[in-house]
């Protein structure tokens, strides 16, 4: 008995004597830090989050219809400060027009935040080819040009536009004319545009870009829906400072129709980490269970896959929300959706306007050389109502001290705020 009781003491010892290194699952990575309505649904409708981090605080950005308004939307944004206090109740107005807008996630330019989005008008959303906006606000709230100021006025369809800042500038991105990926680059501390469109990419039904930007390079993510099974999926092409494409042909980072569904990407020092939606399979009941898969995309172009997240599936659906780098690790957020339990009279994935009978927020962690921390994940957001949310956008931001916020808005169209930190304690010993 005596061994035993002193291999037993000895564990014990080990265990006190190393608190950085816990055995894998005793617990879990994550410490919320609360969650609040933003205005408690006083100021209308609120919709299509965005957050940054800059200047020691977040800056979050939606689209509000007025409560007495019927016709007119608004650009709406507000400072948060790390600890969650709100220094703009009810947020300050950046634009407001009978007008539907499409907004990229801001940027912060280490002076100034600057926000970009492409505008419709209400009365002929579907045809108009749109307009891009962008204004600059700085770190008092102080929108520097109120309405926003043209930065694309052409009568070319336009859409989906997103936007990263960059060394030497930002880089803004969007669909154009249903078969085009264009970029170009933008001053945010001028708030001027480069005259010169830069073709990104150019074929049948490209869709949905994204952008980051690491160590000088830009990396521009997109899907395509080509009719082909050679050509449709998901791809990725590399943008440098001076506006060149530096993969030409693009880089297929997923094949076939529905893999590579509604990409998003991060960054760090660097590389990139890109993660999508994989799996939409049709079944005789819809669609099965997606998984979320993702690859490392090097500055200088070489892609590393990452193995499947290990929450694929079964009778769960998943929808990714957002990524981002926190500092130490990448963090991945996504809502998981039980289905109805009748499944053969009721659509499978539900669509975003129909309520599902379960829903949460997840994350998990991926390291810097691609390895998956928490192959299940971890809770941010449990259930908490036995009918939850409609979700139509989701934000996650870092102040690159493991410290995060998401924001996103619930079935009655009210903005929510999450503040939680990532405990840097919490180490897979699988990775070591």
């Amino acid at each position: 008995m005596q061994p035993k009781h002193g291999f037993a003491i000895a564990i014990l010892m080990l265990l006190l004597l190393t608190p950085a290194w816990p055995l894998v699952g005793m617990t879990e990575p994550f410490v919320s830090e609360g969650e609040f309505l933003h205005s408690e649904g006083e100021n209308g409708s609120q919709t299509n989050s965005q957050v940054v981090y800059g200047s020691e605080q977040y800056l979050a950005v939606w689209q509000e219809m007025p409560r007495r308004s019927t016709t007119i939307n608004e650009i709406r944004a507000a400072r948060l400060k790390p600890d969650g206090q709100n220094l703009d109740a009810g947020g300050f107005r950046v634009a407001a027009r009978p007008s539907y807008f499409a907004m990229a996630r801001p940027i912060f330019d280490g002076e100034q935040y600057y926000l970009a989005w492409i505008e419709y008008p209400r009365e002929n959303l579907a045809d108009d080819p749109g307009v891009i906006y962008g204004a600059r606000v700085d770190p008092h709230g102080r929108v520097l040009e109120p309405g926003g100021r043209i930065l694309d006025g052409s009568r070319i369809r336009k859409d989906l536009p997103d936007l990263a800042f960059g060394d030497h500038g930002g880089l803004l991105v969007w669909r154009q004319g249903g078969n085009q990926i264009i970029a170009r680059r933008l001053d945010p501390r001028a708030g001027t545009f480069d005259e010169r469109q830069i073709i990104v990419f150019e074929g049948k039904n490209a869709m949905s870009p994204h952008v980051a930007h690491t160590a000088g390079v830009f990396l521009v993510v997109w899907e395509r829906w080509s009719g082909s099974a050679e050509t449709e999926g998901l791809y990725a092409a590399r943008v440098d400072t001076t506006g060149t494409v530096l993969d030409v042909p693009a880089i297929q980072l997923a094949k076939k129709l529905g893999h590579g569904r509604n990409a998003l990407l991060a960054a760090d020092a660097k590389g990139f980490l890109v993660i999508w939606e994989n799996g939409w399979e049709s079944t005789e009941n819809g669609v099965k269970g997606i998984s979320l898969q993702g690859a490392k995309v090097g500055v200088d172009g070489r892609v590393t896959e990452l193995d499947s997240l290990s929450i694929a599936g079964g009778s769960i659906f998943k929808t990714l929300a957002d990524v981002a780098f926190d500092g130490t690790n990448y963090l991945i957020a996504w809502w998981e959706v039980q289905p109805f339990s009748d499944s053969a009279s009721k659509p499978f994935p539900p669509s975003p306007f129909i309520v599902p009978e379960k829903k949460e927020m997840r994350a998990a962690r991926v390291s810097p050389t691609g390895r998956i921390l928490e192959g299940h994940g971890f809770t941010i957001r449990p259930e908490t109502e036995p009918i939850v949310f409609r979700v139509d956008r989701e934000s996650l931001a870092c102040d690159g001290r493991s410290r995060c916020l998401v924001t996103y808005t619930d079935f009655d169209h009210r903005l929510h705020i999450k503040k939680f930190r990532i405990s840097r304690r919490v180490i897979d010993l699988r990775d070591r």
